[in-house]
């Protein structure tokens, strides 16, 4: 359910909203935000060049039909009626380099541009992808709860928690934009064998080995990771037949969209053990229920976390300033892209 918050003016005149007659009374453009940025400066410098609202509830919010802009920040959506509803609306920006949360199809159809943080968070997901592969497959977390519950035998310790080095692995890669070239980028240091599985992959480079068909990559790899966005081909890519393939000694590591994953599947592979684990930061839907992340949790195999793989400080102040530039390109500076961006990876990846 789409949480409702009291409307807020934050800066500047509201006459416009309240007369009722759509008539402006300052030239300052109207956007609303869905919640206030979360980096200051970038809240500052939007506040200096529009009058800025905050609803998270952008349907019921009066303003809402005057927008000249929105910013849009998950979990909060944007579907096709409250586009339909905004007359004004000229450009739609996204706190993430994901646009699955807005309707994007009815935002190009008005012509509406769409500015989305693409580029901005390979290299947070990255990290966040080889620290759950470090950390499963030498069995840190592990081993650090078992020393700290006191159930550790000290003297059986080498056998029972010793882990494999990156070095004696096959790593899988589904899907080679920016993420997983970077992924790949920070990955190769540790000497792995690389399989890349990507259709529209063209690229040529030392360290990989190109996989066409998803099923083999899935069968030969130790380590699954997955980089695609959430579209109607990726929905679901990875299904029981692919969770068997990887196996009860694989691993399967989800930073793009729970949706690529069937879930259902995801569970009863996890619980009976035909999947050796899973590293899991995006659900579908999303928040995910406390009762999914604990049925996850009672298998024993996953390591969960709440989908901030693409979130460090440094990545979420860019998100925040790339918003703020697309809403003073074209509201302010009135220049539209000759491609506005058709938003969620127009080259297909992640």
């Amino acid at each position: 359910m789409r949480r409702v918050v009291r409307s807020l003016v934050v800066r500047g005149d509201s006459s416009r909203i309240k007369n009722g007659t759509g008539s402006d009374v300052n030239d300052r453009p109207l956007v609303v935000c869905s919640r206030a940025l979360p980096d200051t400066s970038a809240r500052e410098r939007l506040e200096r060049i529009a009058d800025v609202h905050l609803s998270a509830t952008v349907e019921l919010f009066g303003a809402w039909k005057q927008a000249d802009g929105v910013v849009i920040i998950r979990p909060e959506t944007l579907g096709a009626a409250a586009i339909a509803a905004a007359s004004n609306l000229q450009v739609v920006a996204t706190v993430s380099s994901g646009t699955d949360h807005v309707d994007t199809a009815a935002l190009h159809a008005r012509g509406i541009e769409v500015v989305a943080g693409t580029g901005v968070a390979p290299r947070p997901v990255a990290e966040w992808v080889v620290w759950g592969i470090l950390d499963s497959r030498r069995r840190f977390s592990a081993s650090s709860k078992s020393f700290e519950a006191g159930t550790l035998d000290w003297a059986q310790r080498l056998p029972e928690i010793t882990g494999r080095e990156l070095g004696s692995s096959t790593i899988g890669i589904v899907g080679f934009g920016s993420v997983g070239r970077e992924v790949f980028e920070l990955i190769r240091a540790f000497g792995p064998r690389v399989l890349v599985h990507d259709p529209f992959c063209t690229t040529l480079a030392s360290g990989f080995e190109l996989e066409e068909d998803l099923d083999r990559l899935c069968d030969r790899s130790d380590i699954v990771t997955l980089h695609v966005p959430a579209a109607d081909d990726t929905q679901g890519l990875i299904g029981v037949r692919q969770l068997e393939l990887i196996g009860p000694r694989g691993l399967l590591v989800n930073s793009a969209r729970g949706a690529v994953v069937d879930q259902c599947a995801l569970l009863e592979a996890l619980g009976s053990g035909a999947l050796g684990g899973a590293i899991l930061d995006c659900f579908e839907p999303e928040p995910p229920a406390h009762a999914e992340i604990s049925a996850l949790a009672a298998t024993g195999r996953v390591t969960v976390t709440p989908h901030l793989a693409g979130v460090s400080q440094e990545s979420l102040a860019a998100l925040c300033h790339q918003a703020v530039d697309g809403i003073e390109r074209v509201l302010v500076n009135q220049q539209i892209s000759d491609n506005a961006q058709l938003a969620d990876f127009p080259d297909r990846r992640a």
